[in-house]
């Protein structure tokens, strides 16, 4: 959504992962993610609340035995999600519309671990937002986006972003 995107977060101990410049999990590329992993194990085992966000959305998902993977679709730019029935009722998301228009940066998304409640979906990525019990969540749009932060990336990426473009795989 274009705008300030509030959440409802309560908790006094809570972990938030945010995304950072890794765009899937790759255990050799990036072998701090092992350790992340655990660490994730660990956070829901100790029902710890959590927001998990792009990059940690996914692993969230694979440290709740989920499978990481291409989504349907590249999503770069403000994108319509659409907030099911039990993400419209959720805490988290209480008072926002069926849906907001978000900010999304990523072409992989996570399957939904066993038991995990799905929350939101777009066209081009079917599991936006899951629930892993009560307090654990996997966000894979990004809430914390701030325009100077939007030109950065814009920026930086500028050129895989034609070359995307160009060769049609990417929806921007």
């Amino acid at each position: 959504m274009k705008g300030p995107f509030r959440l409802k977060i309560k908790f006094e101990k809570s972990r938030i992962y945010i995304a950072n410049t890794i765009d899937r999990i790759d255990w050799e590329r990036s072998p701090f993610l092992k350790d992340e992993h655990v660490f994730l194990k660990k956070v829901v085992a100790q029902e710890i609340p959590f927001i998990g966000i792009c990059l940690g959305s996914q692993l969230l998902a694979k440290a709740c035995g989920a499978e990481v993977r291409r989504s349907p679709g590249k999503e770069i730019g403000f994108y319509l999600v659409r907030f099911t029935g039990e993400g419209i009722g959720d805490p988290l998301f209480d008072g926002l519309a069926e849906q907001a228009d978000v900010f999304q940066w990523h072409e992989d998304m996570s399957d939904l671990p066993s038991g995990a409640q799905l929350l939101a979906s777009s066209r081009g990525c079917p599991h936006q937002v899951f629930r892993v019990g009560a307090v654990a969540y996997g966000l894979q749009f990004h809430i914390e986006i701030t325009e100077p932060t939007i030109n950065k990336w814009t920026d930086n990426n500028f050129l895989k972003i034609i070359y995307d473009r160009k060769n049609k795989n990417a929806c921007v």
